[in-house]
Formats: C-alpha cells, sequence, structure tokens
C-alpha cells in the first residue's frame, strides 16, 4: 500500500511540475543589456532589448519615452525591430544607442511592451532597469579649460612690405621712362565719349547706309529686311516712345494706332513693311526685286515727316 501511495505521490508531482512548465511557457519575458556600462561624457552605448514570447504572440511597440523623461540619458538611434520566430518561442530583439552628458551613475528605466497572446489575452511585460556610469573627461594638471579664444593677429607694419612697394615704384618708373623716350605718352590723347545722335538721324545714316551695300544684290533679303525692321523699331521706340524692340508687329499696330500725330496712310505703310518682314523671316516669302529699294525711300519719307522741328525764333525788339 505504501509502495501504491508513493506511485501516486510521484505521478501527481510531475503532473504538477508539467503544468507549471506549460504556464511558464506561456509567459512573456523582456530584459535589457548594455554593450558599455561605463561611457565618457558624450560616448556612447548600445542597449539591446530581448523579448521572448510563445509562438504567434503580438508585441506592441515599445515605450521608449521613458529614456529621455530624466534628461540625463539621449536617444541617438533606434535600430528597427528583428524577430526570429521558433517553435514554441518567439524571440525579438531591439538595439538602441544611447549617450548621456551627466557625470555620474545614470539610470537607465525599465521599458515596457504591450502584448496579446494567441489565446487573445493582453498583458504588458517590463525589462528591468539598468545603470550607466558617465565619467567626466579626463583633465592634465590642475589646470581648468577655458573658452576658445580667437587667433590673434599681430597687428601689420611698413617693415613687413616695404621691400614690395619700393620693387613696385622701381618697376612703374622704369615703365614711365621707356613710354616717356618712344613718344607714346605725347601721342595718347583723351578718349571723347561719342556723340549719340537724335532718333530721326540714327534712322537716316542707317538707311543710308543699307542704300549703298544693297544687301538684296547679294541674295541677302531675309537680312535686309530684318535691318529695316530694326532700324524702324528703334526709330518709334526712340521718336514716339513705343517700345517696338520688344513688341510683336499686332502690338506695334495697336500702339500706332493711338498716335494721332502719325498720318494714318504712314501707320498703313509701317505695319505692312513689318508684317512682310516677318512674313520673309518666318514663311519663307520672297518679295519682288521692285520692293526693295522702294521700302527705304518709304521709311526714309517717313523719318522726315516726323522729325522734330525745330522751334520758330522771335524777332527781337529793336
Amino acid at each position: 500500500m505504501r509502495l501504491l501511495k508513493s506511485c501516486y505521490c510521484l505521478i501527481f508531482l510531475f503532473l504538477a511540475l508539467g503544468l507549471v512548465g506549460q504556464e511558464t511557457d506561456q509567459s512573456v519575458r523582456a530584459r535589457i543589456s548594455l554593450s558599455k556600462t561605463s561611457i565618457q561624457l558624450g560616448d556612447q552605448t548600445t542597449m539591446t532589448l530581448t523579448i521572448s514570447a510563445p509562438a504567434g504572440t503580438t508585441l506592441g511597440e515599445t515605450n521608449v519615452s521613458v529614456l529621455s523623461q530624466s534628461g540625463e540619458l539621449e536617444l541617438i538611434r533606434a535600430i528597427p525591430r528583428s524577430e526570429s520566430a521558433s517553435d514554441p518561442t518567439l524571440i525579438v530583439h531591439e538595439e538602441y544607442r544611447l549617450t548621456s552628458f551627466t557625470p555620474g551613475v545614470v539610470l537607465v528605466p525599465a521599458l515596457n511592451i504591450p502584448y496579446t497572446l494567441p489565446g487573445g489575452s493582453s498583458g504588458e511585460v517590463a525589462s528591468q532597469s539598468a545603470s550607466l556610469t558617465v565619467t567626466a573627461i579626463p583633465v592634465e594638471g590642475n589646470e581648468e579649460i577655458g573658452a576658445i579664444k580667437g587667433i590673434y593677429r599681430e597687428p601689420m607694419r611698413f617693415s613687413d612690405f616695404w621691400p614690395y612697394v619700393l620693387i613696385a615704384g622701381l618697376v612703374l618708373g622704369l615703365a614711365i621712362a621707356l613710354l616717356n623716350r618712344l613718344g607714346i605718352l605725347g601721342r595718347v590723347k583723351k578718349i571723347r565719349p561719342a556723340e549719340v545722335l537724335p532718333p530721326h538721324q540714327t534712322a537716316l545714316v542707317k538707311l543710308s547706309r543699307l542704300e549703298f551695300e544693297k544687301p538684296w544684290a547679294e541674295g541677302k533679303i531675309e537680312a535686309y529686311y530684318n535691318e529695316l525692321s530694326d532700324i524702324l523699331r528703334k526709330y518709334l521706340q526712340g521718336r514716339f516712345g513705343i517700345a517696338a524692340t520688344k513688341q510683336t508687329t499686332s502690338e506695334i499696330e495697336s500702339a500706332l494706332g493711338l498716335r494721332q500725330e502719325i498720318d494714318s496712310q504712314y501707320r498703313h505703310r509701317l505695319v505692312s513693311l513689318l508684317k512682310l518682314s516677318d512674313m520673309i523671316k518666318f514663311a519663307d516669302q520672297k518679295p519682288t526685286s521692285d520692293d526693295h529699294a522702294a521700302w527705304i525711300d518709304e521709311l526714309r519719307g517717313f523719318v522726315r515727316a516726323t522729325e522734330p522741328k525745330p522751334e520758330p525764333t522771335e524777332p527781337s525788339a529793336v
């Protein structure tokens, strides 16, 4: 009978241990470790968080905000979570790069991780805390670290650069003597600024030059009409204030319509010249040879008809 009771006790003990082991296998654990438990100010250490849980467990996001709440730790970088599942345990690794600028023993607080077991029950597991020793940077001797000072520059003195002044003076003197001996200095004259002709005189000079060169006789039709159009546009801009050099033909036609001092016949012919120039440039139109010189005469007549007239002088009283 005693032997039978002993067998029953052993069987009950094995069943109890099996239930405890099964319950242990269903638990979630978290542990942190530091790659270095002692660092100098500003140095870094890697904290590794290892989580073990039953296979199929869903882990929530680790609350890492507690690391910087005290102000003694600074989170530099978080390495993404890596998981490895093996029946019947799920193992998760997380790494965090930490630093501190507070000398002394700094507490690394415990981290909380929410979880949901395969059966549907949920909870939160906490890791243990750890301590990190932060030492100040050693200073040799008894000197204190002072503020960074700017570079001291010695003031310049004449004795530092007088040889260069002497050499430059000798070279300049030799150059002047050489130019004077060659008579070049005597022939140098002051250059007067170029006289700016009024718009009507500028246009008449360009028309005369164009009439003399006769570019159409050499087959330069497009270049000839481009020059005519440019002379007209610059004259309209200089004489009447129309921004013709920056406007299209249609915009110039609208601006001419507002100028009552320009005869309507001239306005029509000027627009015809601009349109013809556009057709030659963009549509490859070929005008007749009789029209080439005629346009110079028409444009010259328009300039002379619209050039400023001298104001009449009043006869002086006797």
